[in-house]
């Protein structure tokens, strides 16, 4: 690429802007939203529809690149809620619940 061929040169900038692109969406993925917050809260109670969500806010939360976890407490037990991206960076989340704590009790 350092010969000065203009398209080596535009691969290189189309490389460094891709990597910029994903790393701020990865770093945006990696941070707790109030937007997350509520749609895991609208879903923990999606495995009975007689559940009440006791906790105005999640009790834990957690994220990392590629998912946002919280845990809720409800009149069916505690339930812990996972809420992915469509796409691994891109798209809308979605949220699945499932029951039992994010973390479990050192014995």
């Amino acid at each position: 690429m350092s010969d000065g061929n203009p398209a080596g040169r535009v691969l290189a900038f189309a490389l460094l802007a891709g990597s910029a692109v994903l790393s701020y969406q990865a770093w945006t993925n990696a941070k707790l939203t109030t937007e997350t917050m509520d749609l895991g809260k609208q879903h923990a109670c999606d495995l009975d529809s007689s559940c009440i969500v006791k906790d105005a806010k999640p009790r834990v939360g957690a994220a990392d690149v590629f998912r946002h976890r919280y845990e809720f407490d409800t009149t069916h037990g505690v339930m812990t809620v996972t809420c992915k991206r469509e796409l691994v960076f891109f798209g809308e989340w979605a949220c699945t619940p499932e029951k039992g704590r994010m973390i479990s009790d050192p014995t």
